[in-house]
């Protein structure tokens, strides 16, 4: 019984050993496993912050040249202004200046309409004395004529002595 004690002795402590190396082995693989998963990660987040940081300088530079682009089309869009205003201020100036000669021209062709009525007028006026001087000389020569025609068969009708 010794012996058999002895022996299940043994053969629990060669378990334990086996059970505890199995463990241990379990253990030490799970922690190998750990370990390598741990780095896989710890090199996927380096590789994730590396282009993370190219990414970032990327986009400083992209936005360093989208700022100098859009500071080139703010200058080229107020020399485009500036030129803009300039050319209406010129338009408007003309515009008034036409403007001006327009209302000019309009005031002296209207003293140039009034003077002419004036002496359509004054034409007229004259046109009418003339009328009446020809109507006068018409009704002068109307006269004469009939005192001729009068005389002459006055004539006729007296009788000639001596003839």
């Amino acid at each position: 019984m010794a012996e058999q004690l002895s022996r299940i002795a043994k053969e629990t402590k060669a378990d334990f050993t086996r059970a505890s190396n199995l463990i241990a082995a379990w253990s030490a693989s799970l922690l190998r496993q750990a370990r390598t998963h741990f780095n896989d990660e710890l090199a996927a987040s380096r590789d994730v912050r590396e282009e993370v940081v190219e990414f970032m300088q990327k986009m400083e530079n992209s936005m360093g040249k989208l700022g100098g682009d859009l500071k080139s089309q703010t200058r080229h869009v107020e020399a485009i202004l500036r030129e803009v205003r300039l050319d209406l201020e010129g338009l408007d100036g003309k515009r008034k200046r036409d403007k001006q000669l327009l209302e000019s021209q309009v005031s002296a062709n209207e003293s140039r309409t009034v003077s002419a009525m004036a002496v359509s007028e004054e034409v007229v006026r004259g046109l009418e004395h003339v009328t009446n001087v020809v109507d006068l000389s018409l009704q002068s020569d109307s006269i004469s004529i009939a005192l001729e025609l009068q005389d002459f068969v006055e004539r006729k009708q007296t009788p000639l002595v001596g003839v």
